[in-house]
């Protein structure tokens, strides 16, 4: 059985993580070929993993976490542990 407690603990953990990279932001070469993906493309692929994060928390305390957003069917408990910001049930299938 899925312990919400523990993925509740473990989406904090991410956010919180997550947080405090942007926060740090880093020491790229302005002139550098790879600028733009560490100063554009990872801090907006944080923010969007933050924001997935938060969702799944308001899930769980509104009891929906687990329940896919296309189809309504429930999400995998495996699935769960391994992406808890899960929001389908497979992506090839309700994608």
């Amino acid at each position: 059985m899925l312990q919400l407690e523990e993925i509740e603990k473990t989406l904090k953990k991410k956010i919180k993580q997550f947080e405090k990279e942007l926060q740090k932001g880093n020491n790229v070469d302005r002139s550098s070929a790879s600028y733009h993906f560490f100063s554009v493309t990872i801090p907006k692929i944080q923010r969007e993993i933050i924001e997935k994060c938060r969702k799944a928390l308001v899930k769980i305390k509104d009891g929906t976490f687990g329940i896919c957003e296309k189809c309504g069917e429930k999400i995998s408990p495996d699935r769960l542990k391994e992406l808890p910001s899960s929001e389908l049930c497979f992506p090839s299938k309700c994608s």
